[in-house]
C-alpha cells in the first residue's frame, strides 16, 4: 500500500508525431486525412504512444505529408470511410 519512487530509463526512438485531433480511431484502424493534389483522402496509420495530446505515428505517414488538424470536421455522420492504401 505504499508509493514507491522509481525512474524509468527509454532509449529515444525518432517518430512522427501528430496531434490527438488529426486522428480518427475507427476501432480496428486508426485513420488521418492526407492532402493530396488540393483534396484530403483517408490514410489508414499505425498509431503507438500517445501522451499529452500527441500521437506517435509508427506507420502510414511520412515527414513530407500535409494532414488536416482534426480529422472529425472531415467526417460526415452517414458516410462510410475507405482507405485507398
Amino acid at each position: 500500500g505504499q508509493l514507491v519512487p522509481a525512474t524509468i530509463v527509454l532509449e529515444p526512438v525518432e517518430a512522427l508525431w501528430v496531434p490527438r485531433e488529426a486522428v480518427l480511431d475507427l476501432g480496428l484502424d486508426n485513420i488521418v486525412f492526407v492532402k493530396e493534389r488540393g483534396v484530403f483522402n483517408p490514410n489508414r496509420v499505425t498509431a503507438g504512444i500517445r501522451t499529452g495530446g500527441w500521437v506517435e505515428i509508427s506507420q502510414g505517414l511520412s515527414s513530407s505529408d500535409e494532414i488536416a488538424y482534426n480529422a472529425q470536421y472531415l467526417v460526415d455522420s452517414e458516410s462510410f470511410i475507405k482507405t485507398g492504401r
